[in-house]
């Protein structure tokens, strides 16, 4: 089915396809309608589109934004209200199970 080709039996079949009925003036007002969108994309595959170039993000050629990568020192780990539940052994924090047996 070309776009030359969209008459009244075409809409049926694509209605029918989609469980619809139509009526013959319903056709025919789809099938202006159609035609008029048809013409609209056929005028906008006239349209000359520049291509862009694919950017990747991954690769960059400004190493001027990234310094080099220096270890940092960190603090150490320590006992205390934020460790609280700090587990030395496994090096997780471990909390307290915690069920709702109220529903």
């Amino acid at each position: 089915m070309s776009p030359k080709n969209l008459d009244n039996d075409a809409i049926h079949q694509i209605a029918a396809s989609a469980s619809l009925q139509f009526s013959e003036a319903a056709c025919e007002r789809l099938n202006d309608s159609l035609q008029n969108m048809i013409q609209v994309f056929a005028q906008m595959d006239q349209i000359e589109v520049c291509p862009t170039k694919q950017s990747d993000f991954n690769q960059t050629t400004y190493h001027c934004l990234r310094s080099a990568d220096q270890p940092v020192a960190t603090t150490p780990k320590q006992k205390g209200k934020t460790y609280r539940y700090y587990d030395d052994e496994t090096g997780y924090f471990v909390v307290p199970k915690v069920l709702n047996t109220e529903i």
